[in-house]
């Protein structure tokens, strides 16, 4: 063993849930429990949303690193969960992280799910649909986007301005 703690799994979850919001709050210690579900499903190496992933007519789900994204949360418990660490409204660096983080999945699910649907219209040769649906994913896109603005984790900004750098 790499270490010794001598707290639970549970213990060591709720006082991250605490340094995550800034207090002692059991509603935080909740959600975060929920959290840990959720990273507990989706856990691999390398993970990446579907939005990512360069979506194809040939592909049939996401990928995620080399291997088929096989078992993941319902898209209506990662909203709850969004929703309820959105309640916990923290001013706190982690916890906007993790809150844009989940978001950053629950709409990248929603995505997938609307080019599943997309697919699905350009078999059928349905092109009222294909329009409809091209609409909602290149809104949700700009949500996406705006989403992400929101932690500089996520910002292309520092990226963009070193490569302007070596252009000088």
């Amino acid at each position: 063993k790499a270490w010794n703690l001598p707290l639970t799994l549970t213990e060591w979850r709720d006082r991250l849930a605490d340094r995550h919001v800034g207090t002692q709050s059991q509603a935080a210690r909740e959600a975060y429990a929920d959290y840990f579900k959720v990273l507990d499903v989706n856990f691999a190496p390398y993970i990446r949303t579907f939005i990512e992933s360069r979506p194809s007519m040939r592909n049939q789900l996401p990928k995620y690193g080399n291997n088929e994204k096989i078992v993941e949360p319902a898209f209506f418990d990662l909203v709850k969960l969004w929703r309820k660490m959105a309640n916990l409204n923290a001013d706190r660096d982690a916890y906007r992280l993790d809150l844009v983080n989940i978001g950053r999945q629950t709409l990248a699910d929603l995505f997938c799910t609307l080019w599943m649907k997309y697919k699905l219209a350009y078999e059928l040769r349905d092109l009222a649909q294909m329009q409809q649906l091209a609409g909602e994913m290149t809104g949700l896109l700009g949500d996406y986007e705006e989403l992400l603005g929101c932690h500089p984790t996520f910002s292309m900004k520092p990226w963009i301005e070193s490569a302007r750098s070596w252009g000088n």
